[in-house]
């Protein structure tokens, strides 16, 4: 049960983050309202440090043209990993234009 409901909240995070990043920036940048999230994927990379193990984040994007891209974010903390992993596509995005 506490499986589930920590995965709820973190899926609330998530989308939490993105709409407001997106928020902060179509205005600056409007071809970021074709961008759309397509996967999302957390690792956990084991090795000895048990709980402070580090989690691998990736997501895979795309534009409104359907080009398509992935993105890697690494830390040992999820959100941290998350937020790498989410700039790095948003910047991506902007140097191909």
């Amino acid at each position: 049960m506490l499986t589930v409901r920590f995965m709820t909240n973190f899926q609330t995070m998530k989308i939490s983050i993105i709409r407001a990043l997106r928020k902060a920036l179509e205005k600056v940048y409007p071809e970021l309202q074709g961008v759309s999230l397509l996967d999302y994927k957390v690792r956990i990379l084991s090795g000895p440090d048990g709980t402070a193990a580090r989690v691998r984040v990736f997501i895979e994007s795309q534009n409104g043209n359907g080009d398509k891209w992935g993105t890697v974010g690494v830390s040992k903390n999820i959100i941290e990993a998350s937020w790498h992993a989410l700039v790095d596509s948003i910047d991506y995005c902007l140097l191909k234009r």
